[in-house]
């Protein structure tokens, strides 16, 4: 019975009334963000992006791991670095700002941290970082997570993704971590530098707050 009458007092609110509540916004992986219709928008301005429209489309809907799988392979014509999502990045903060979001947590894959050479992660983030800084103008507050996948071989590859996370995080570049896969018969990873990773894990539940280090 409660159910039903918060239902209908939710209907009972307008388009306009419903705009004006202030949001956040959980779970964004930065790969998932562009669909169709904001690809068309940023071509349409001139942004050169490296997949099309029409072979995202074909990509929808996505149900199944199947289809996931499909629409993987198109948009991962994306991977050539975290600069590329720049004009993404943008046209999603034009959305949420639109809808009166005022808090995003937008997630990474670890392979944008596995990519190139220490020093010039630190580089890319702190550019990508300052980049989001100059998009939230004061109403819009944006943090980064980064993944950390539970199936990830126990490897040397391990440890340094783990110190490379706590550096961006020690930085200010990056608010915490989140765990990626299934959580039953895969317990997280943990090397000598990944024990240090929970003390850092970003709580999804809890209230907003600004990011410590960037304080």
């Amino acid at each position: 019975m409660e159910t039903d009458k918060r239902s209908h007092a939710l209907r009972e609110l307008d388009r306009a009334e419903i705009c004006r509540i202030p949001k956040v916004e959980l779970h964004c992986h930065l790969d998932g963000i562009i669909d169709p219709t904001m690809l068309r928008d940023l071509q349409a301005r001139g942004v050169t992006i490296p997949i099309t429209a029409e072979a995202l489309q074909r990509a929808y809907p996505v149900e199944d791991f199947e289809s996931f799988s499909s629409w993987f392979d198109v948009q991962n014509g994306l991977a050539g670095g975290l600069d590329e999502y720049r004009p993404i990045l943008a046209a999603h903060v034009e959305r949420l700002r639109a809808q009166n979001v005022v808090y995003t947590e937008i997630m990474f894959a670890s392979s944008e941290i596995w990519r190139c050479e220490r020093s010039e992660v630190l580089e890319r983030f702190r550019g990508f970082r300052e980049f989001a800084d100059g998009l939230e103008g004061g109403d819009v507050q944006i943090e980064f997570v980064a993944g950390w996948n539970r199936r990830r071989p126990h490897d040397g590859q391990v440890d340094e993704i783990a110190r490379r996370i706590l550096m961006l995080h020690e930085a200010g570049l990056i608010a915490g971590v989140f765990l990626a896969g299934p959580e039953e018969g895969n317990p997280s990873t943990m090397s000598p530098a990944a024990v240090r990773l929970p003390s850092m894990m970003a709580s999804f539940s809890t209230t907003p707050t600004q990011n410590p280090a960037r304080s």
